[in-house]
């Protein structure tokens, strides 16, 4: 399999998927909210007086808005999400044919779930799903034994992390 196919596939989706945020300004969908300047606060890393529905999401994204704005911040968010989770599939499919890998990867980034998360706005639970292929590969990698397999498990682990649901 050419090592660009999966690269492409997970481009091209992406771009579908995204479409209509191409146009500029803020996605305003329920709970996904970006603002042009989100200051960080301690209550977004420990909250004293709120519920903790979005630690430590909304200090993250507070620390990436000090390199830049909210809309970026935004599209990059989204744009990361499809992309990795086709990309992720794609590589994880058990089989070394393009087109098998490309189906797998098309049905695991346009599903009914994944829009509909995103039309809640919950782009903090799409990061974990994102996740999940490159999960499963590096669970399988630390259990051959794979040289760094466990340094990938705590990098595919900690989109996971970063938000309580």
């Amino acid at each position: 399999m050419s090592r660009t196919a999966p690269h492409a596939v997970a481009a091209a989706i992406t771009a579908v998927v995204l479409a209509p945020l191409a146009l500029p300004g803020y996605v305003l969908r329920y709970d996904m909210v970006f603002v042009p300047r989100q200051p960080l606060s301690w209550e977004m890393v420990a909250p004293a007086d709120a519920l903790p529905r979005a630690v430590p999401l909304d200090a993250l994204v507070s620390a990436a808005n000090l390199l830049a704005p909210g809309w970026l911040v935004q599209r990059i968010a989204l744009v990361a999400i499809v992309y990795l989770a086709a990309l992720g599939m794609a590589r994880l499919m058990p089989t070394g044919r393009t087109l098998t890998r490309v189906v797998g990867a098309f049905a695991y980034a346009w599903t009914p779930y994944l829009a509909e998360r995103l039309l809640l706005g919950q782009w903090g639970l799409l990061l974990a799903y994102a996740a999940l292929p490159w999960l499963v590969a590096a669970v399988r990698d630390v259990r051959t034994g794979r040289p760094g397999g466990l340094g990938r498990l705590l990098l595919a682990a900690a989109p996971a992390a970063v938000t309580p649901t």
